[in-house]
C-alpha cells in the first residue's frame, strides 16, 4: 500500500486556487453557451470561442443595437455582464496563480 504524503497549508491554498478557476472556467463556457442558443433563437450567429463572445459581449456594452424585443436585449446584456465578469475573474485567478508558483 502507497501512503500519501500530507499537504501543507500553502500546497492546499493553491489547489484551492486551480479548482476554484476550473469552477469559474466551467461556468464561462455555461454562460458563452446560453448566450449563443439565446441569440440563435432570433437568427444571430456568431461563431463559437470564448474570444469572440467576449468580443461581442464588449460591443453590446458600446451600444451595438440587435434590434430585438426589450425584454430579450435585457436578457442578452445580462449575459453578457455575467459574461465579461467571469472572464475578469478567470484572469484574476491565473495572475494569483502565476504568482504564487
Amino acid at each position: 500500500m502507497r501512503f500519501v504524503e500530507i499537504k501543507t497549508l500553502d500546497q492546499q491554498a493553491i489547489l484551492s486556487v486551480h479548482r476554484t478557476r476550473d469552477l469559474v472556467v466551467r461556468q464561462r463556457t455555461q454562460t458563452v453557451n446560453m448566450l449563443r442558443a439565446q441569440l440563435a433563437e432570433f437568427g444571430i450567429v456568431f461563431p463559437q470561442g470564448v474570444g469572440r463572445a467576449t468580443k461581442f459581449a464588449k460591443r453590446m456594452f458600446d451600444g451595438d443595437d440587435l434590434d430585438l424585443p426589450d425584454n430579450v436585449t435585457g436578457v442578452i446584456a445580462e449575459l453578457c455582464e455575467q459574461l465579461l465578469f467571469l472572464h475578469a475573474k478567470i484572469s484574476s485567478y491565473s495572475l494569483r496563480m502565476t504568482q504564487v508558483t
